[in-house]
């Protein structure tokens, strides 16, 4: 049993104008998917979509083998030669319970000639591990989008293994550019007409060497192909939180899916038809009469648990309060929630204790996420918060090499800088607190950020927080300085204050 982070984040770049009048909205947001699952749709619809996890039967572990739905794919009257791909993400049933999982996904690339099917996943290589697909198969050689049958044919060749830290040329018309690790993966699909697809692929969790993994994925919204583009993920014609989407048959519908089972409602999100996005009835069945959901047993965590695992949760996010501003968006309240959900269920339905999901689930990928998509700028380098915990010293690094120590007596006025509740407290004239060591990183263009409350306006002439030139043994300041300054000019302004 393993345990490991991942994300999956796509963008669609293009170099060309769209075809179409179709334009973004403002209200169009990245689209995700993690857990067991959670999904957030282009239009910022919340919903819970499970499937019929035994829909093509059970394996020998007792386990539904994986179901298959189009996460994006051409809207019912989009010819094929004007949206060359799909990406399909390939479900499996977790544990012995009700809920999917995202194994893998499998990018469809279409040539006149021939259909590419391109697995990607997360994973680690070791004769423990689950190991990472990164592969290529030809429909033409007997290939499908099921890795369970490629693997089980005994006539069927890899058409191309994936390499880190190259390209590789996929038929005629694409290429594929793949940077990171086994974990990690920065990938980058060209078509040969400018649009770009680009992900960041990695790992959320895994239970054995038969291929059981998790993934988070985040898709931002396509800069082409958006308006050809429909699947469980929705469309781009949608008024946002409108738990609508556009079926295989261009029909809008209206679906239904908190996480709790529901019996007998066509869409909901048990649907053995993926509110038509399920690959075999998209396929060859668009137009019949949905089924309705199986009947699924009602499952809940107990209710003590619950509260528990919650508060586990919401420590983790308290914790991970700077990179949880920093993406912005609401993005770690609603992982909270459905942390909060997933690591309670998936301990009653499976082995890994609630510790160890709420690593993989809520912990790492946020720690992932935390410079990749910043809405506020970058991560801090240095954070100094003032915690109990931490005192004086970086809550970034913890590492006592950059901790600060109040300063000696500046013209004979005593140092009597303090923390209490988490606040450094300056109350007279020599109160400051400095770094003895050098930083041991190159400082070049830098943003400098306080959080600070002043007992009079009146104060003349200080600066809040500094970057210095090296000190003497005096503590008497070098050349150069970069600074917040308050009340320089005696006018109450804020100001960046350096060197004169």
């Amino acid at each position: 049993m393993i345990k490991l982070t991942s994300i999956l984040s796509l963008l669609l770049i293009k170099s060309t104008e769209s075809s179409s009048d179709c334009q973004l909205g403002p209200h169009h947001i990245s689209a995700t998917l993690s857990g067991d699952p959670h999904f957030r749709t282009w239009n910022d619809a919340h919903q819970h979509f499970q499937g019929a996890v035994d829909k093509n039967g059970i394996g020998p572990d007792g386990r539904g083998y994986d179901v298959q739905y189009y996460l994006m794919t051409p809207c019912h009257d989009v010819p094929r030669e004007e949206m060359p791909f799909d990406l399909i993400g390939s479900f499996a049933q977790f544990g012995h319970g009700p809920m999917s999982l995202e194994n893998y996904i499998v990018l469809v690339l279409h040539e006149p000639d021939e259909i590419y099917y391109v697995f990607l996943s997360g994973g680690v290589t070791n004769s423990l591990g689950v190991p990472p697909l990164r592969r290529v198969y030809r429909k033409s050689d007997g290939a499908s989008t099921y890795h369970r049958e490629n693997t089980q044919n005994p006539n069927l060749d890899i058409h191309k293994v994936i390499k880190i830290g190259g390209v590789t040329e996929i038929g005629n018309k694409f290429t594929l550019n793949v940077v990171g690790n086994d974990q990690q993966l920065t990938v980058t699909l060209t078509y040969n007409n400018g649009c770009q697809l680009q992900f960041y692929n990695a790992l959320e969790g895994a239970l054995d060497a038969n291929g059981y993994r998790w993934h988070w994925l985040d898709i931002q919204p396509p800069q082409c192909y958006f308006c050809e583009t429909c699947g469980l993920l929705s469309d781009f014609q949608e008024e946002p939180g409108q738990p609508t989407l556009l079926d295989c048959q261009g029909q809008r519908i209206t679906y239904d899916a908190p996480w709790l089972p529901q019996q007998n409602i066509p869409n909901n999100n048990y649907a053995p038809n993926g509110w038509t996005y399920e690959k075999e009835y998209h396929d060859n069945h668009c137009g019949e009469p949905p089924q309705l959901g199986p009947e699924v047993e009602q499952v809940e965590c107990p209710a003590d648990k619950q509260q528990q695992v919650f508060l586990q949760c919401q420590n983790a996010i308290d914790e991970l309060e700077v990179c949880c501003r920093n993406m912005g968006g609401g993005i770690c309240t609603q992982m909270l929630m459905d942390c909060s959900i997933d690591a309670c269920m998936m301990s009653e339905y499976g082995p890994m204790g609630s510790d160890e999901l709420i690593q993989g689930l809520l912990v790492d990928p946020i720690r992932s996420r935390c410079n990749d998509v910043g809405a506020f700028g970058p991560v801090p380098k240095l954070l100094y918060d003032f915690q109990e915990d931490a005192q004086y010293r970086d809550s970034m690094s913890m590492d006592p090499k950059y901790d600060l120590i109040p300063g000696p007596m500046v013209d004979g006025k005593a140092n009597n800088a303090h923390i209490v509740n988490g606040v450094l407290r300056c109350d007279g004239e020599g109160d400051y607190l400095y770094s003895q060591n050098k930083f041991d990183f190159e400082v070049g263009d830098h943003t400098l950020e306080v959080l600070i409350s002043l007992s009079s306006l009146s104060v003349v002439g200080g600066g809040s927080i500094a970057i210095d030139s090296n000190y003497d043994a005096n503590a008497e300041l070098g050349s150069k300085f970069d600074s917040i300054v308050y009340n320089e000019d005696r006018d109450q302004r804020w100001f960046l204050g350096s060197e004169w």
